[in-house]
Protein backbone atom coordinates (compact mmCIF):
# COMPACT_ATOMS: atom_id res chain seq x y z
CA UNK A 1 0.00 0.00 0.00
CA UNK A 2 1.41 3.06 -1.14
CA UNK A 3 1.68 5.79 1.99
CA UNK A 4 4.06 8.52 0.89
CA UNK A 5 5.21 10.16 -2.65
CA UNK A 6 8.44 11.70 -2.87
CA UNK A 7 9.10 14.26 -5.98
CA UNK A 8 12.20 15.37 -7.55
CA UNK A 9 12.15 19.06 -8.33
CA UNK A 10 14.35 19.94 -11.28
CA UNK A 11 11.91 18.18 -14.70
CA UNK A 12 9.30 17.02 -11.94
CA UNK A 13 8.08 20.13 -10.40
CA UNK A 14 9.84 22.92 -12.57
CA UNK A 15 11.13 22.95 -16.05
CA UNK A 16 14.07 24.15 -14.86
CA UNK A 17 16.75 22.77 -17.27
CA UNK A 18 16.35 25.70 -20.29
CA UNK A 19 16.92 28.15 -17.21
CA UNK A 20 20.27 26.69 -15.71
CA UNK A 21 21.14 26.29 -19.52
CA UNK A 22 21.04 30.28 -19.76
CA UNK A 23 22.92 31.28 -16.39
CA UNK A 24 26.06 28.52 -17.53
CA UNK A 25 26.15 29.94 -20.69
CA UNK A 26 25.88 33.57 -19.56
CA UNK A 27 28.35 33.60 -16.57
CA UNK A 28 30.79 30.83 -18.49
CA UNK A 29 30.81 33.45 -20.98
CA UNK A 30 31.24 36.10 -18.59
CA UNK A 31 34.96 34.21 -17.50
CA UNK A 32 35.59 34.27 -21.82
CA UNK A 33 35.05 30.73 -22.07
CA UNK A 34 32.64 30.42 -25.22
CA UNK A 35 29.92 28.71 -23.53
CA UNK A 36 26.86 27.00 -25.97
CA UNK A 37 23.49 24.86 -26.10
CA UNK A 38 25.43 21.91 -26.58
CA UNK A 39 28.12 22.16 -23.98
CA UNK A 40 25.32 22.54 -21.48
CA UNK A 41 24.43 19.41 -22.30
CA UNK A 42 27.78 17.32 -22.29
CA UNK A 43 27.41 18.21 -18.70
CA UNK A 44 23.04 18.15 -17.96
CA UNK A 45 22.33 16.19 -14.84
CA UNK A 46 25.63 16.89 -12.78
CA UNK A 47 25.61 19.09 -9.81
CA UNK A 48 26.62 22.35 -10.13
CA UNK A 49 29.94 22.32 -8.96
CA UNK A 50 30.61 19.03 -11.01
CA UNK A 51 29.58 21.03 -13.80
CA UNK A 52 31.97 23.63 -13.01
CA UNK A 53 35.06 21.62 -12.30
CA UNK A 54 34.12 19.74 -15.42
CA UNK A 55 34.61 22.98 -17.58
CA UNK A 56 37.30 24.22 -15.60
CA UNK A 57 39.55 21.18 -16.13
CA UNK A 58 38.54 21.55 -20.31
CA UNK A 59 39.29 25.46 -20.60
CA UNK A 60 40.62 27.10 -16.79
CA UNK A 61 39.77 30.71 -17.16
CA UNK A 62 41.39 33.53 -14.69
CA UNK A 63 40.09 36.25 -12.82
CA UNK A 64 37.31 34.05 -10.86
CA UNK A 65 37.40 30.75 -8.77
CA UNK A 66 35.82 27.51 -9.16
CA UNK A 67 33.40 28.62 -6.14
CA UNK A 68 32.98 32.03 -7.34
CA UNK A 69 31.96 30.99 -10.69
CA UNK A 70 29.58 28.21 -9.42
CA UNK A 71 28.11 30.79 -6.82
CA UNK A 72 27.51 33.25 -9.56
CA UNK A 73 25.90 30.85 -11.74
CA UNK A 74 23.31 29.60 -8.69
CA UNK A 75 22.51 33.44 -8.04
CA UNK A 76 22.13 33.42 -11.80
CA UNK A 77 19.58 30.50 -12.08
CA UNK A 78 17.94 31.75 -9.09
CA UNK A 79 17.23 35.18 -10.93
CA UNK A 80 16.10 33.38 -13.53
CA UNK A 81 13.47 30.94 -11.99
CA UNK A 82 12.14 34.22 -9.96
CA UNK A 83 11.02 36.17 -13.35
CA UNK A 84 10.53 33.29 -15.69
CA UNK A 85 9.97 29.88 -13.29
CA UNK A 86 6.57 28.02 -13.81
CA UNK A 87 5.57 24.23 -12.68
CA UNK A 88 5.05 21.78 -14.77
CA UNK A 89 1.64 20.45 -15.86
CA UNK A 90 0.39 18.71 -13.15
CA UNK A 91 2.12 19.52 -10.09
CA UNK A 92 -0.91 21.01 -8.61
CA UNK A 93 -3.15 18.64 -9.37
CA UNK A 94 -0.95 15.58 -8.20
CA UNK A 95 -0.25 17.76 -5.11
CA UNK A 96 -3.79 18.04 -4.61
CA UNK A 97 -4.17 14.41 -5.60
CA UNK A 98 -2.03 12.70 -2.89
CA UNK A 99 -2.93 15.11 -0.10
CA UNK A 100 -6.42 13.89 -0.94
CA UNK A 101 -5.57 10.87 -0.36
CA UNK A 102 -3.85 11.18 2.90
CA UNK A 103 -0.09 10.24 1.50
CA UNK A 104 2.74 12.09 3.30
CA UNK A 105 4.46 14.17 0.35
CA UNK A 106 8.28 14.73 0.32
CA UNK A 107 10.90 16.22 -1.86
CA UNK A 108 14.55 14.94 -2.45
CA UNK A 109 16.18 17.06 -5.08
CA UNK A 110 20.34 17.40 -5.84
CA UNK A 111 19.63 21.53 -6.20
CA UNK A 112 20.73 24.03 -3.19
CA UNK A 113 18.52 24.06 -0.32
CA UNK A 114 18.50 28.24 -1.25
CA UNK A 115 17.65 27.23 -4.70
CA UNK A 116 14.81 25.24 -3.78
CA UNK A 117 13.28 27.31 -1.09
CA UNK A 118 13.15 29.88 -4.23
CA UNK A 119 11.04 27.03 -6.36
CA UNK A 120 8.45 26.21 -3.81
CA UNK A 121 8.25 29.99 -2.78
CA UNK A 122 7.67 30.88 -6.65
CA UNK A 123 5.16 28.36 -7.22
CA UNK A 124 3.37 28.52 -3.90
CA UNK A 125 3.86 25.02 -2.42
CA UNK A 126 6.21 25.15 0.05
CA UNK A 127 3.59 24.00 2.50
CA UNK A 128 2.40 20.77 0.26
CA UNK A 129 5.80 18.91 1.57
CA UNK A 130 5.80 17.65 4.59
CA UNK A 131 9.62 16.91 4.75
CA UNK A 132 12.34 18.69 2.34
CA UNK A 133 15.76 17.40 1.39
CA UNK A 134 18.70 18.52 -0.45
CA UNK A 135 21.39 16.25 -1.57
CA UNK A 136 24.05 19.50 -1.85
CA UNK A 137 26.06 18.42 1.86
CA UNK A 138 25.94 14.65 0.22
CA UNK A 139 28.82 12.92 -1.33
CA UNK A 140 26.94 11.98 -4.30
CA UNK A 141 24.12 13.65 -5.88
CA UNK A 142 21.23 11.90 -7.82
CA UNK A 143 20.92 9.56 -9.37
CA UNK A 144 22.92 8.33 -6.46
CA UNK A 145 20.14 6.97 -3.44
CA UNK A 146 22.17 8.30 -1.10
CA UNK A 147 19.33 10.56 -0.26
CA UNK A 148 16.89 8.22 -0.09
CA UNK A 149 17.64 6.95 2.86
CA UNK A 150 18.13 9.82 4.86
CA UNK A 151 13.92 10.37 4.02
CA UNK A 152 13.61 6.85 5.38
CA UNK A 153 14.95 7.13 8.24
CA UNK A 154 13.15 9.96 9.47
CA UNK A 155 10.21 7.76 11.83
CA UNK A 156 8.42 10.86 12.29
CA UNK A 157 7.31 11.24 8.10
CA UNK A 158 6.16 7.30 7.53
CA UNK A 159 5.46 6.92 11.55
CA UNK A 160 6.90 3.50 11.23
CA UNK A 161 4.34 2.05 9.07
CA UNK A 162 6.18 1.69 5.75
Amino acid sequence: MIKAVIYDMDGVIIDSEPLWREALIHCFNNVGFDFTQDKCRVTQGMRLIEVVEYWYAQQPWEGKSIQEVEQDILTKVTELISEKGIAMKGVYESLELFKSKGYKVALASSSASSLINVVLDKLNIKNEFEIIKSAEFLTLGKPNPEIFPILFSLEHFFNNEL
